[in-house]
């Protein structure tokens, strides 16, 4: 029955490699473009940390994120609720914004 199981969606982490690597950026250039350090880049790619503080910037920089706002499956709602409560007052109204021009 291996075949029925549904796979898992990518990490956030995934999510923003695959975006940097379809911008053919390094991740130096990507930490350059948003004010981090080339390690926060690694860690969020490597799931050991989430860019709560600069996404906004990864959002305007590569879009979607391959699929970020788009992923409406129960695992991936309960991560951005879970990732909402330590969101800023500027982080919720970016994300409601990106939230809402996705819906049009």
């Amino acid at each position: 029955m291996m075949g029925s199981m549904a796979s898992d969606p990518p990490s956030l982490g995934t999510r923003i490699r695959r975006a940097r690597e379809r911008l053919r950026m390094s991740q130096r250039q990507l930490a350059a473009r948003i004010g981090v350090s080339v390690r926060a880049v690694g860690d969020w790619e490597n799931d050991r940390s989430v860019p709560r503080n600069s996404l906004g910037a990864l959002e305007e920089l590569m879009g979607s994120l391959d699929g970020i706002a788009d992923d409406d499956s129960p695992e991936a709602l309960a991560e951005a609720v879970r990732n909402a409560r330590s969101l800023t007052e500027r982080q919720k109204r970016t994300l409601l914004r990106l939230l809402a021009a996705g819906d049009q």
